[in-house]
């Protein structure tokens, strides 16, 4: 097995790298504190997930895991900075899928994917669509899709950044409801959701954790979730699928 570790999603496969650095009699890993690069800003579910994450992995471990975030370039700039790091493990990626997937085929990026070691997923979520609140009339999946239909091109939808998994999804939905929108890039899903509560744009498939800390503020109105069936948290909100069959996307 290789000694280089340079992305890290989750506990487990990291404490077995650990033990097998130690194993061979060289020194034992950590002996100092361990860098966790994240791609997006502060706030959203990454840097939530990479926090309770860095939390018990110093625990764990008994060196502090540093959380950094490095927004910018749909992540680019971060896996950048990770991928010209010494390869001795105290520099590690915490990122979404689209950094080692969509990204480098959409945007022109300064590393290469085996430049990176992948260790493990942490897991994976709905993306629940909501719309702004004072958009009118919608109040629905199907009241939305007509209206936007109605008014091609009028209207903006925010992403965390060309190329990553919110952009994605929704060019998925407007390819299967044929509708035109305008692509927003953002930083990361914090400032996404900033926006769409002040209105500079209308809708934005965002993470659970993006959004459903705001369903009972009036600025926004959830419509819809990407998983094949309704959320339990959101019982009253339809699947995306119930209105567009087949559709589904989780990140």
């Amino acid at each position: 097995m290789r000694r280089e570790v340079r992305a890290v999603r989750t506990l487990v496969v990291l404490l077995a790298v650990g033990t097998m650095l130690g194993a061979g009699g060289a020194q034992a890993w950590p002996d100092r504190p361990v860098m966790l690069i994240l791609p997006y800003p502060p706030g959203g579910t990454v840097d939530t997930q990479a926090r309770i994450m860095a939390e018990r992995l110093g625990a764990r471990l008994g060196q502090p895991f540093v959380v950094q975030n490095k927004p910018g370039a749909t992540g680019a700039i971060a896996t950048e900075f990770v991928a010209r790091a010494p390869p001795d493990g105290y520099t590690l990626l915490f990122a979404s899928s689209a950094q080692i997937t969509s990204v480098p085929m959409t945007e022109k990026v300064n590393y290469r994917l085996d430049d990176l070691v992948p260790v493990s997923a942490s897991g994976n979520g709905p993306m629940i669509l909501a719309i702004n609140g004072n958009i009118p009339p919608p109040h629905s999946l199907a009241e939305f899709i007509a209206y936007v239909d109605t008014n091609p091109g009028k209207y903006a939808y925010a992403s965390a950044g060309t190329g990553s998994v919110a952009h994605l999804v929704g060019a998925l939905f407007l390819a299967r409801a044929k509708l035109q929108m305008l692509h927003v890039p953002y930083r990361g899903g914090g400032p996404a959701v900033t926006d769409l509560m002040g209105g500079q744009i209308a809708m934005y498939f965002g993470n659970s954790a993006d959004l459903l800390p705001h369903a009972a503020n009036d600025a926004i109105r959830i419509i819809g979730v990407s998983t094949p069936q309704r959320m339990r948290q959101l019982p009253a909100v339809p699947a995306v699928n119930e209105i567009l069959p087949g559709f589904e996307m989780t990140a």
